[in-house]
């Protein structure tokens, strides 16, 4: 009988063996890489594996994983993976947010304070009773004295007064502290009255003919994250190159901090379709509209005129509250950045933005026309749609990622020792960090400073004294796409001075990259119309205007500067009216657009005046604006 129930016993213990054990496993994440929109984790832990098949547990992990980018990689040739899969855990307890802890500890420590409060207020009146019941003054037989009398009198009523302000006191701290810990039970009632979130599981089905240590990766995608670039350009005076700070703006909110990890920034969007779009036939007919290919084709927002170079708001969830940390984009750009903890935000404009992107992780991504608004605030609804659970694989070669084969390092010039290495892969291009950071899981800005550039450059000054009497300085840079800037808001600093925020596009240019760098209060224009000059004729029936205006230059700053001036005449779309220029100065005149350009070199304090004048013919029956 022995013999049987040991070997029954004995096909139990194979079958399970067969069917795989679960084996539960840390895993600590050592890189990620941050995309616009998204960043792929990549998560290591080594472990024994036993003989036969076995299911490692990877647990806690964010729960919004992207299943199909799911990837676990083996680095023992003897362990071969055969299946990965996930689940949801709703029976392990989450660990305590860092938002419930801390409003714990704020709870206990108001708690304490009314304690030490009631403490002192009882004291008082002990105090207050013991005065009261022992205020009689002398005996039965005898009486007292006016200045016996008056001493008691007085003393009783200052020390009376000072105890029942200081209960008055008390009582009004013991209000505040009790009001204030009545608003954290509120919020921690609110809190732990949510449903309690599941934990996300990786399973992954591995086997070994023997019993053997590995080194196991295992790679995912994740919405809740995403980076956008900025620069810092700085221009210490004309003689100059220009130094470009190349930073990278990293926010996350996936539930997992990252700490102490290896950053890469890719130029990649996994969420954009990787397929390219096929031109189907077009058929011409009478009476039809223009037909569009659905791949690819923007909303019909209408056209829209920007009111400015910035636009600010705020965004809140549908109960008013601010939503920090939501993605603030100019559609079909790199241009953006995140709300702050109250929702509020600032964006500067690129010249062509014509719709804003809103979007947010559990919410209904907006899309909103910018027209002539300087402020936009915008209410974000709950996205209602379901995930659905797909397929996922598990890789038993080498990891998708881990190849370098279509990559070649770039080694641009810089300034400064980099901060990051750039390498340029067959369609992306990626900037790794040396150093490890720690992004904390709060859907925070976070700027990581990747490369500083110097930039050889050409300082010109322009200016449109018609539109605008200050002179705004450019520095024009060639060979630029060497540098492989994306699209981004620009902080500009010259002379040591902040001096605003403009918008880098890179994306529009040619051969020369033109950075405004803002106003320089010390060049002096003026344009001031020619009042001995300019009349009004009557000829036959015809009217003719005369029209003069002289604008000056001075240049104030100790060292020369280049400077190109326009201005414009009008230019006449009917054949009544006829436009003649009389004097420009020697400009560049475009007798197609009307303007006309003066390109200057100006001395440490040198002048220059430049005469325009002009005469608009027709008929004396019209009326028309001519200056």
């Amino acid at each position: 009988m022995k013999v049987i129930c040991s070997a029954i016993l004995l096909f139990i213990s194979s079958c399970l063996l067969a069917q795989g054990e679960e084996q539960p496993v840390i895993s600590k994440i050592s890189e990620v890489t941050v995309y616009l929109r998204g960043a792929q984790v990549t998560r290591s832990f080594d472990t024994t594996v036993p003989s036969g098949n076995t299911t490692l547990v990877i647990g806690n992990l964010p729960v919004n994983i992207q299943e199909r980018s799911i990837q676990v990689k083996a680095f023992n040739d003897g362990v071969k993976v055969l299946a990965v899969s996930g689940r949801l855990n709703y029976l392990d307890e989450k660990k305590k947010s860092e938002q419930i802890l801390t409003l714990e500890a704020k709870r206990d420590k108001l708690k304490e304070q009314i304690a030490d409060q009631d403490v002192w207020l009882e004291v008082y009146k002990e105090e207050e009773s013991l005065l009261i019941s022992n205020k009689a003054i002398g005996g039965t037989d005898n009486g007292v004295n006016i200045d016996e009398l008056k001493q008691a009198a007085e003393y009783y009523r200052l020390r009376l007064a000072e105890i029942k302000g200081k209960e008055l006191e008390l009582v009004r701290k013991i209000k505040g502290l009790q009001d204030e810990l009545g608003k954290v039970n509120a919020q921690l009632s609110e809190l732990s009255n949510k449903r309690p979130e599941p934990v996300r599981e990786v399973l992954v089905k591995v086997s070994a003919r023997t019993a053997l240590k590995s080194k196991f990766i295992l790679t995912y995608l994740v919405q809740e994250a995403g980076w956008m670039p900025s620069y810092d350009i700085r221009a210490e005076n004309v003689l100059k190159p220009v130094e470009v700070t190349y930073k990278a703006n990293v926010h996350q909110n996936t539930g997992k901090d990252w700490d102490r990890v290896k950053l890469t920034f890719s130029n990649a969007d996994p969420s954009q379709s990787s397929v390219a779009p096929n031109l189907s036939t077009w058929y011409l007919n009478f009476n039809n509209r223009v037909a569009y290919n659905d791949y690819g084709r923007q909303g019909q927002m209408g056209t829209y005129s920007v009111a400015g170079n910035e636009v600010s708001g705020r965004v809140v969830g549908e109960d008013g509250m601010g939503l920090p940390g939501v993605n603030v984009v100019i559609k079909g750009t790199s241009v953006g950045t995140v709300t702050d903890i109250d929702g509020y935000y600032q964006l500067p404009l690129t010249q062509d933005a014509q719709a804003i992107v809103y979007s947010f992780v559990g919410m209904e991504s907006q899309e909103i026309g910018i027209g002539q608004r300087s402020v936009i605030d915008v209410v974000m609804y709950e996205d209602t749609q379901q995930l659905s659970e797909v397929v996922v694989t598990g890789l038993s070669g080498r990891a998708a990622g881990y190849s370098s084969r279509s990559s070649y390092e770039y080694k641009p010039k810089v300034k400064k020792e980099i901060a990051a290495t750039a390498v340029i892969k067959q369609t992306t291009l990626e900037f790794t960090v040396d150093d490890p950071y720690t992004i904390k899981s709060d859907g925070r800005n976070q700027t990581v400073d990747m490369v500083a550039y110097e930039l050889p450059a050409t300082y010109h000054y322009y200016a449109v004294p018609k539109l605008d009497t200050d002179a705004f300085l450019k520095a024009q840079v060639t060979d630029w796409d060497g540098y492989n800037f994306l699209a981004g808001e620009a902080n500009l600093f010259f002379e040591g001075k902040f001096i605003g925020k403009t918008v880098l596009d890179t994306r529009n240019v040619k051969d020369t990259l033109n950075i405004s760098l803002g106003r320089d209060k010390n060049i002096v224009i003026t344009r001031e119309k020619v009042n001995d000059f300019s009349s009004v004729q009557f000829i036959g029936s015809n009217r003719k205007e005369l029209v003069g205006f002289e604008i000056k230059v001075r240049n104030k700053k100790q060292q020369p500067i280049y400077i190109t001036i326009e201005d414009q005449v009008p230019v006449a779309t009917n054949k009544e009216i006829t436009v003649d220029l009389l004097e420009s100065s020697k400009a560049e005149y475009n007798k197609v657009t009307g303007t006309l350009r003066w390109k200057l070199k100006l001395e440490p304090g040198d002048n220059k005046q430049m005469d325009l004048k002009y005469e608009v013919k027709y008929p004396k029956d019209q009326r028309l604006v001519i200056e």
